[in-house]
């Protein structure tokens, strides 16, 4: 059975601040495959997936564009626990924590 996780994480204290992104077990679970990829998560800007975070669309030293900053450290200094939280439990498993972020996840299987 294949699975994907579709994630959602929003900056604690600013929820207009967040990321999404992908899971795809076969780069997460493959070492092999991790070496053809750029990473283990891919991220959603508008509705392409690229390997790179998006690009910030807030104003440089805002509190959200520093807020996003964080998001992205938290998960770019911890990519393979990050994905390995996110990616772990069934499709019943609508939320899960990473540190002090909540994360809405759908499970994608076929």
């Amino acid at each position: 059975m294949n699975k994907m996780v579709i994630f959602l994480v929003r900056h604690p204290r600013f929820p207009d601040v967040f990321i999404k992104g992908l899971v795809d077990g076969d780069y997460l679970l493959d070492e092999e495959a991790q070496e053809y990829a750029e990473g283990i998560i891919q991220y959603y800007q508008k509705d392409k997936l690229r390997w790179r975070f998006p690009v910030n669309q807030f104003m440089k030293n805002s509190i959200k564009y520093n807020s996003y900053e964080e998001l992205k450290r938290i998960i770019d200094d911890n990519e393979k626990d990050f994905a390995c939280t996110v990616f772990k439990g069934d499709k019943n498993k609508t939320y899960c924590t990473f540190e002090d972020l909540k994360i809405e996840r759908e499970v994608l299987t076929w």
